[in-house]
């Protein structure tokens, strides 16, 4: 039997003064949690018929949004506050803990 056990996201977190904003890359798939305070998240641009158009949000401790599409998101605080980034586990981390799981031990007499 074989079970396939991702090493977990590699995550990073980040603190934000009120006011302060700041801008990430992130991969598709993200996910960003917020600890403390409200934070706004705008979401990578995407083209909407021949527009492009970034959606916004305001999540509050807390909440949680996954992003759909990777690129360049803006955070900015509207109180102090923390956010948590996780990137998405890679298909290359899911395969190494398979193999961690499924390698032969050494040999004991």
């Amino acid at each position: 039997m074989f079970f396939f056990a991702a090493r977990p996201p590699e995550s990073q977190g980040f603190t934000l003064f009120a006011g302060e904003q700041r801008v990430l890359r992130v991969a598709a798939g993200s996910r960003c949690i917020v600890t403390r305070g409200e934070l706004r998240l705008i979401d990578p641009a995407r083209w909407l018929g021949e527009r492009i158009v970034r959606l916004e949000r305001v999540l509050g401790e807390g909440a949680e949004h996954v992003l759909e599409t990777g690129g360049w998101i803006t955070l900015q605080a509207l109180t102090e506050g923390a956010l948590l980034l996780e990137a998405p586990a890679s298909l290359a981390s899911t395969v190494l803990g398979a193999w961690r799981i499924t390698r032969p031990g050494p040999a004991t007499a």
